[in-house]
């Protein structure tokens, strides 16, 4: 799970199995176990062909790219980036690590694209990787951060970076991939959206949404919402939705703010003991999408109340992550199971809700990045 100062550090629990295999001579090989193998491949057949530590053969990475975010488990330093192929259905395990030589570090927290390189902010290594979105080589490290946990850009080749433990936004130069200065917050700051030329910011610690002017670097005002604010996003009015949480996950809400004057307008809460998480919208902004106790509901943002039942129920799954393809076809949903072992990955038809491909993925699948944008 992810570095967050209210979930526990189940790196802790970390437990280690040791896989041995022994050789064995080819005249013990007995009819069964050739019908065993047989029926193994039969059987993964259908399943996407995964190429661990492989070099990418299939580059330059093009379109349809999904690129799936691995925290890794906390002070393990095994977080990775998972690429999948849908064109030829290739999965490419811990690129970073395959194409530069070296691991990618400590909790990998989020990841963006812009003008073709990516930036991932790996929280507990307090650094954001650079990498070309062409064939994953290292551009540059950006350091002096405390813990980032999500890059904005402000479309002046300026990003802000939230942080976890800095008190502040770091301001990133995108074109020197730099760390340039600061905007001093108090407390946890999480995600940022980009609205009617104001940056709001979720302070979880003070149960507000921060308002910056980014021409001056400075905070304006912010606005009270209901819950400790996580995650956030607009639609397709450019509103501004908000999943906020109380303290030890009871009694969250969704708060929505108009920008423009900027205020609160609505809140809608959730029912003691509901968890919501992973606020996402499909790419139009016209329906919201987020985890919560029973799996992963859809809502319209047009919608007064929260909805009543899962479009997709849990069942067994733990849900962790969940994404929309940009032409709002496939929705992909990260099974975290016991946050130690390498997660699942399900695909689903938006249109049918059929689930039609499994993937097995890194170590706290907790992203997406689709690209291109």
């Amino acid at each position: 799970m992810d570095q967050r100062r209210w979930t526990m550090d189940n790196g802790c629990f970390k437990s280690t199995i040791q896989m041995t295999s022994t050789t064995r001579n080819s005249q013990l090989v007995t009819r069964n176990l050739w019908l065993l193998a047989l029926f193994a491949l039969a059987m993964t057949a259908c399943e996407p062909t995964n190429y661990l530590g492989d070099e990418i053969e299939d580059l330059p990475i093009g379109n349809n790219a999904v690129m799936i975010i691995n925290e890794g488990n906390y002070t393990y330093g095994n977080a990775s980036i998972t690429y999948y192929n849908p064109l030829t259905d290739n999965l490419y395990e811990d690129i970073f690590l395959s194409q530069n030589q070296r691991p990618l570090g400590d909790v990998a927290q989020s990841m963006i694209g812009v003008n073709g390189y990516g930036y991932i902010a790996v929280n507990n290594s307090n650094k954001i990787e650079v990498v070309d979105l062409v064939d994953f080589a290292s551009v540059a490290t950006i350091t002096g951060l405390t813990s980032p946990r999500y890059i904005l850009p402000l479309g002046d080749g300026r990003a802000y970076v939230s942080d976890l433990y800095g008190e502040k936004l770091t301001i990133i130069n995108l074109n020197s991939n730099t760390n340039t200065g600061v905007v001093n917050l108090p407390g946890w700051t999480e995600q940022m959206v980009l609205a009617n030329g104001l940056v709001f910011v979720a302070n979880y610690d003070s149960q507000r949404v921060e308002i910056i002017n980014p021409l001056t670097d400075t905070k304006t005002s912010h606005i009270n919402v209901d819950g400790h604010p996580l995650e956030m996003v607009l639609d397709y009015q450019g509103q501004i939705w908000v999943l906020g949480q109380k303290d030890g996950g009871e009694g969250a809400a969704l708060t929505r703010i108009n920008p423009n004057f900027p205020r609160k307008e609505l809140s809608l809460f959730f029912s003691t003991g509901e968890t919501p998480t992973d606020l996402i919208t499909d790419p139009a902004g016209d329906f919201l999408y987020f985890i919560n106790n029973d799996g992963i509901y859809k809502m319209a943002t047009t919608a007064n109340a929260l909805p009543a039942a899962p479009l997709i129920p849990k069942a067994t799954r733990n849900y962790y992550a969940i994404g929309i393809t940009p032409d709002n076809g496939r929705l992909y949903a990260a099974d975290a199971l016991d946050f130690n072992q390498r997660s699942d990955v399900y695909v689903f038809n938006l249109t049918t809700l059929e689930q039609t491909l499994a993937l097995k993925t890194g170590i706290i699948s907790g992203g997406f990045y689709f690209y291109p944008r």
